[in-house]
């Protein structure tokens, strides 16, 4: 339970947000999108973004991972049927 309670309104936006483009609703399959946008985003070519928001972001991608990979299937459908009616945010 230690992990659902160390969720954050930022876990939760990037859960919900990429939820949706899996196949399977898992803690495992929503890792591994997960970790593919974070690389993604990593790997970004420096623009006009600010590095410090990238910075923050990345980082609640890596403690988004951390918790997801922690979390049994149970968890994370408690988790989800107390969180899945908010919206995630647009990243």
């Amino acid at each position: 339970m230690k992990t659902i309670d160390e969720m954050n309104e930022f876990d939760r936006g990037i859960i919900l947000l990429h939820r949706q483009s899996v196949s399977e609703d898992t803690p495992q399959a929503i890792l591994g999108k997960v970790k593919q946008i974070r690389d993604a985003i990593a790997n970004e070519k420096p623009g006009t973004e600010d590095p410090f928001e990238k910075e923050f972001t990345l980082e609640c991608y890596d403690e988004t991972i951390r918790k997801l990979s922690d979390l049994s299937v149970e968890n994370y459908q408690k988790w989800l049927s107390q969180n899945e009616n908010l919206e995630g945010f647009e990243l």
